[in-house]
């Protein structure tokens, strides 16, 4: 089955490279992990390095509180290739739904794959781009079946010591009931540091697909906690904008090997 060959690579990977757990090279660097939050950060992972992020999250209707789905691992493994680009497979992993008020049922997502490349990297500012591509190796219930790119740009700047602002904007193109839909997403935001562990963030993110179909908007907030140097935990939380979103609770843990 495609999802035992894509967890056998991905294990293989991890395994491989797992002397660099023990590297005295990595005893000081902190961990720049693109999650939580719906918008990526523009850090680049350092060649020979690797970043695992994992974690769950529950979307509720904004009708109710009823969870419409439930979505974990959320798997995010990003490896570095030189001090400018890295690779980037990237999946939700197992989902239980209940659309449309039926009984729910497992499936599994697609997987996207693309990369991250740093553009502008200065003390002040950091400008990236991002390409992937969503591959169809999905069930029924969340697989697109179809192959949908999608293509980004990433910025941040410092305000001061303990304030950074970022945002993205993307474009992606995917297939759904109604057809293959093309949109711009845009994710605008705040990060703030309280300490050299406690960390949090404000995020406001909007997609407007081309056309009649539905926008979404979604405020997200929340905390991250660095373990250790290279281990981050995370919490977040998103409240819906509009009837075409959801709300979403999730938290989650990344590592850097």
């Amino acid at each position: 089955m495609v999802f035992t060959s894509t967890r056998a690579l991905l294990l293989g990977i991890i395994c491989s490279s797992s002397i660099f757990f023990c590297s005295p090279l990595m005893a000081n660097e902190i961990i720049q992990p693109d999650r939580p939050g719906i918008a990526t950060g523009t850090y680049t992972v350092n060649p020979g390095q690797y970043i695992l992020e994992m974690g769950v999250q529950s979307n509720f209707r904004r009708d109710g509180n009823k969870p419409n789905a439930l979505a974990v691992p959320q798997l995010t493994l990003r490896g570095g290739i030189t001090d400018k680009l890295e690779w980037d497979i990237i999946s939700n992993g197992a989902v239980l739904s209940d659309a449309d008020g039926e009984q729910a049922q497992w499936s599994f997502s697609d997987v996207s794959v693309g990369g991250k490349y740093s553009i502008v990297e200065t003390d002040n500012w950091n400008l990236s781009a991002l390409a992937l591509v969503s591959l169809p190796v999905g069930t029924k219930g969340t697989t697109s079946d179809n192959v949908d790119p999608l293509i980004g740009l990433l910025w941040d700047a410092n305000i001061n010591d303990s304030i950074s602002a970022f945002g993205n904007v993307n474009m992606s193109s995917f297939e759904a009931d109604e057809g293959r839909i093309h949109d711009v997403q845009f994710a605008l935001g705040l990060n703030f540091s309280h300490s050299e562990k406690l960390g949090s963030f404000v995020e406001l993110f909007a997609s407007k697909p081309y056309g009649d179909d539905p926008s979404t908007a979604v405020f997200d907030a929340g905390l991250t906690y660095l373990l250790e140097n290279r281990v981050q935990l995370d919490f977040s939380a998103g409240v819906a904008l509009n009837n075409d979103s959801d709300h979403f609770v999730g938290a989650g843990v990344a590592w850097l090997f």
